[in-house]
């Protein structure tokens, strides 16, 4: 199978006089990386990795966002640390994830996260510190569950 191949397009440049010529420009929409994804996987801005890597887009203060994804298990009630090997963050932006029972899902499935508002004692916590991506489970409800949590951030 063919790769797909990107998008180009010509634009005149509107910058000084002196620089005032066509530029060959080129474009990459957030459609064309889906389907590139979906065809031959050769870019990966709108995937999941466990590698640390740049996103296209940027933060408020115009640093670029990064992202890595953690994966484990969650261990009874204990406050379990995770070693996520980041280093030089500046801001994080967010932490997101979901846990579920088994692969392929046959039980529950739950997000990260997780707030149960009927029994505040099912509730999962998940925040990082520099070092680590901490997971404070209440009690053992979802003892052995596996989860994945992505971190997206800012670095120094």
């Amino acid at each position: 199978m063919a790769k797909l191949q990107p998008i180009f397009s010509w634009q005149k440049y509107e910058g000084a006089a002196e620089d005032s010529k066509e530029q060959f420009q080129y474009q990459l929409g957030q459609e064309h990386i889906v389907v590139a994804n979906s065809i031959n996987a050769t870019i990966d801005d709108e995937s999941y990795f466990t590698r640390a890597r740049q996103t296209s887009f940027t933060w408020l203060d115009n640093k670029p966002i990064w992202t890595k994804t953690i994966t484990g298990t969650i261990v009874g009630t204990a406050v379990t640390n995770y070693p996520h090997g980041i280093t030089n963050i500046d801001t994080v932006i967010e932490i997101k994830g979901a846990a579920q029972q088994q692969k392929p899902l046959t039980g529950t499935a739950v997000p990260l996260p997780s707030l149960d508002p009927n029994t505040l004692a099912n509730s999962v916590g998940i925040y990082m510190d520099a070092t680590n991506l901490i997971i404070d489970a209440a009690n053992n409800n979802l003892n052995g569950f596996l989860f994945s949590a992505t971190i997206y951030y800012t670095k120094t």
